[in-house]
């Protein structure tokens, strides 16, 4: 969710946090919209002042965890966050990959 000044919010039982992150694709995979209603954990630290610095995303289907990446079929070009194809320039999709599924030479998002 996107709060006042443009700043990703994440909203818990204990109120709203603004995500931060070091990597900008997590910024950017959080404002996806692609991913409104879908179950999302992420993995990070709690800061000062009602920050959540985010390490990780991750989607929760049927009680399993799965990682993203943004993929263009037509190119076979896998990216970190959403956009286009830095090839052809179509929109990339975004893919759920199964958590035990994932190997050490994909590219997904943190």
């Amino acid at each position: 969710m996107l709060g006042k000044n443009g700043a990703s919010l994440l909203s818990t039982s204990g109120g709203e946090l603004v995500i931060t992150a070091d990597d900008p694709a997590l910024l950017h995979t959080l404002q996806d919209s692609r991913l409104a209603g879908r179950d999302i954990k992420v993995e990070g630290v709690h800061l000062p002042g009602g920050r959540f610095d985010v390490a990780h995303v991750r989607v929760v289907r049927d009680g399993k965890l799965y990682r993203l990446r943004y993929y263009c079929h037509v190119c076979n070009i896998a990216a970190t966050e959403p956009g286009n194809c830095v090839c052809c320039q179509r929109p990339t999709e975004i893919e759920e990959i199964p958590a035990d599924q994932v190997t050490d030479d994909m590219t997904l998002v943190p």
